[in-house]
This record gives C-alpha cells, structure tokens and sequence, in this order.
C-alpha cells in the first residue's frame, strides 16, 4: 500500500500488507485505517495518525474479505467476505455459496474479537454505511442485490434488486445509497 501526498502527488511511504489489497476504510477520527487483504484472508489495522504511518496487527478473517467499513463510533469493522471463513461452500444451512459479513470490534490498543457471520447474497464486493450511521448497505455482484443490515439489531432488514449492471464502487451521500455502474 502506498502513502500518496496529495498536494504533489508523491509517494511518502510504502506499507506492507497481506496479499491482495483491496478495499480500505478510515475510523472516523482518522486515526486507523483498515485494509481488507482479499488474498491472505486478513485485515491489516494502520496508525496513521503517526509519521510514518504504523502497521498495529494484522487480523486472520479467513475467506477472501471483499471490503470493510468502520461504524461512527470507531468500535467495529465490518468485513465483507465472499465465502463464510469456516466453510469455503457457505456457512451453516448455506447451500448457494452465498458470502458473508463479519464484525471485528475493536478499540485503539486493538482488536477485541471477530464475530461471525451474517450471511448475504453472493459475491460481497463492498460494504457502506448510510448517512444515520444505522444501516450497513452490503453489494452483491454475484446475486446482483443490495442487503440492507440493521447495525443496532444485528439482523438484515432487507434486500434490494440492483441489476447486473452494479460496480464495486458505493457510498452514503445526504439521504442515499449510491452505486457506480460497470
């Protein structure tokens, strides 16, 4: 992973992380960064508030984590994975190889434990949280569909039909979920 300045577009530093980088999230007081390592089934957590930025540790998710997003108050990461951990055919009851969704909780002296899993619908590629900081918005480019999760009850509130045509890329914005097509 590499640290770009912005203002001159130069590389400051490089960061080793596991294999396969392919999403990263920022706790929201900019202190840690997460980055989902799809290839060695591991998050890496980075202080950055420090110059040079810090590797912290390094978390066994298993699977192939997809994505990740920390909620507002900086206490929990959710891991998109694209087959649950256990289980490389899906989790418990799980027939279709649908992925999953686990949490880390987590504080600023580390990871507390990995919680797992919610399952959702196939090939998670990344995950959001809406503007009131309650539903984690999960896209499925496998099952084309959009799972909504309640992060206070820790239970789906529901799924959404996107159409083949959804890319990786999402986010909150105001009062909407926005997904960037192909």
């Amino acid at each position: 992973m590499s640290v770009v300045k912005t203002t001159t577009n130069a590389v400051t530093q490089t960061i080793s992380v596991g294999s396969n980088p392919v999403h990263l999230a920022v706790t929201n007081d900019g202190a840690t960064l997460f980055v989902a390592n799809q290839g060695a089934g591991t998050v890496t957590q980075i202080d950055v508030s420090e110059t040079p930025a810090v590797v912290r540790r390094t978390y066994f998710v298993g699977g192939e984590p997809t994505g990740i997003a920390v909620n507002a108050d900086n206490t929990i990461a959710y891991v998109t994975n694209s087959f649950c951990p256990n289980n490389p055919t899906g989790c418990a009851g799980n027939n279709f190889s649908n992925g999953v969704v686990e949490q880390i909780v987590f504080n600023p002296i580390g990871i507390l434990r990995v919680r797992c899993c919610l399952v959702v619908g196939q090939l998670p590629v990344a995950d959001a949280f809406d503007p009131s900081g309650q539903y984690l918005w999960v896209i499925e480019s496998g099952s084309f569909e959009a799972t909504v999760i309640d992060t206070f009850t820790n239970q789906i509130y529901g799924n959404f039909s996107t159409g083949p045509a959804v890319g990786e890329e999402w986010t909150g914005v105001g009062n909407f979920v926005h997904a960037v097509p192909h």
